[in-house]
């Protein structure tokens, strides 16, 4: 049995790591590899661990050779994830290089090096902090599914800064992650990066129910809280009046809510739309503005144009 067993774990790892649909091992080719091994393997004990192997739902199929068919993740896949990850400012270069190497694990060795050569990270962008994420995530998971309040310290300035806070969501926006919750100490909801979390201790207290702290009834409306703070900073609810050209709608649908439009052309794309939206006005709401250079302008409110104008002088003068 001890043999039998360990036949036929070989024969899947040879084929698992071995094959795909560009690279396939005849017969020959994989006992020859198992007695490589010192396993014993004769062409009825392979047709019958062949088969035992599809039995239990591996997908062997033979054209010209055996080889695996499908996966749990196929190359395309497994590249946006392995792409996803490089681009993460949350990870230390460590934790996603260790990242990758899980997720490439579950392509053949073939797969894998095509991806390994296609992989790029900039490490200019990644976290310096040597935090353990993936146990403070673990950590803010639970809080959140058991409604707990956690306490931790939080990097930030040179300071590690003791928070109180009722956890309600895990998000990724702009290369980033993080947690959403009620500040106790501030008596506000904040948006902290989960790399700069550390001391993590998820307490016996009920976490603040989000009705009593927020204008939300029952639960964060994780989108809507996104789009009203936009680039993850609070700022001042504002109505804004604007005028942007047609090319750039579909950005403005994507940030902000309740785009009023009197009028909407049907080729519009160089032509200029006036608008009211629902913002947020922050940093975030500003820099997002000049970012679209000539193809918007805020018209009203007033406070808002002097914004722009400020920031927009500061940056002129800088190079002036």
């Amino acid at each position: 049995m001890s043999e039998y067993r360990n036949r036929i774990l070989s024969l899947f790892k040879i084929l698992y790591e071995q094959t795909d649909e560009n690279n396939k091992l005849k017969e020959k080719d994989i006992t020859a590899l198992l007695e490589q091994q010192g396993l014993k393997c004769d062409r009825r004990s392979f047709y019958d661990d062949r088969d035992a192997l599809i039995a239990t739902g591996v997908d062997i199929k033979k054209d010209g050779g055996y080889y695996i068919a499908s996966r749990d993740f196929n190359l395309s896949e497994i590249k946006f994830l392995v792409d996803y990850i490089a681009s993460s400012e949350t990870l230390t270069i460590r934790q996603s290089e260790n990242l990758k190497d899980k997720l490439l694990s579950l392509l053949s060795l073939s797969q894998r090096e095509i991806l390994n050569n296609q992989f790029y990270m900039n490490n200019n962008i990644k976290n310096s902090f040597d935090t353990d994420i993936m146990s403070v995530i673990n950590e803010l998971v639970h809080a959140i599914h058991n409604q707990k309040q956690i306490n931790f310290r939080y990097r930030k300035n040179n300071t590690n800064k003791l928070y109180v806070f009722s956890p309600y969501a895990l998000v990724s926006n702009n290369q980033r992650y993080y947690v959403i919750g009620y500040n106790h100490y501030a008596k506000e909801i904040y948006n902290l990066k989960v790399e700069k979390i550390n001391e993590l201790k998820i307490t016996n207290n009920k976490a603040a129910p989000i009705g009593e702290v927020s204008d939300y009834d029952d639960v964060l409306d994780v989108a809507d809280y996104l789009i009203k703070t936009y680039n993850m900073y609070s700022g001042v609810p504002a109505k804004v009046k604007l005028r942007f050209k047609g090319i750039i709608y579909d950005e403005i649908k994507k940030h902000f809510e309740n785009v009023k439009i009197k009028d909407l052309p049907k080729k519009m794309e160089d032509k200029f739309i006036e608008a009211e939206i629902e913002a947020s006005v922050s940093d975030g709401f500003i820099s997002f503005m000049l970012s679209m250079r000539d193809n918007i302008k805020i018209i009203e409110p007033e406070w808002v144009v002097e914004k722009i104008k400020n920031q927009a002088k500061m940056i002129s003068d800088m190079y002036n």
